[in-house]
């Protein structure tokens, strides 16, 4: 469970099976990893961090300086490290919310796997 909570205060929710982490708002203004087999550093840091947490909606995404728009990164953010950086603010935007920015998934949204139909 330490891990879990590790992971969240860091702004990542590790998606299980996957290497994929789900990207929100961190508890802290800027956290730091760096990888003892590859020596790379990755760092997350929340603009407008709000030690009140009134800024919990993350408006805008950058990773390495480039526009980020998908909700999740995967494990090769701690591979090789880079910077995400994360614009918070007090509403709600559409960062993260296209169809583009979703996780991988088995599925799509129709409930259609490998070409097979799923039961609900």
């Amino acid at each position: 469970m330490a891990s879990f909570t590790l992971f969240h205060m860091m702004g990542l929710f590790p998606n299980p099976g996957q290497n994929v982490y789900l990207i929100t708002p961190p508890f802290f203004p800027s956290v730091s990893v760096t990888n003892k087999m590859t020596n790379a550093t990755a760092t997350i840091r929340s603009v407008n961090f709000d030690s009140q947490y009134k800024n919990i909606y993350i408006q805008s995404a950058t990773l390495d300086g480039k526009e980020y728009t998908k909700n999740w990164i995967g494990h090769e953010f701690f591979m090789w490290g880079g910077t995400l950086e994360l614009v918070l603010g007090s509403k709600e935007s559409q960062w993260g919310t296209s169809k583009e920015s979703r996780p991988p998934s088995m599925s799509d949204v129709g409930g259609k796997l490998a070409g097979m139909e799923l039961m609900f």
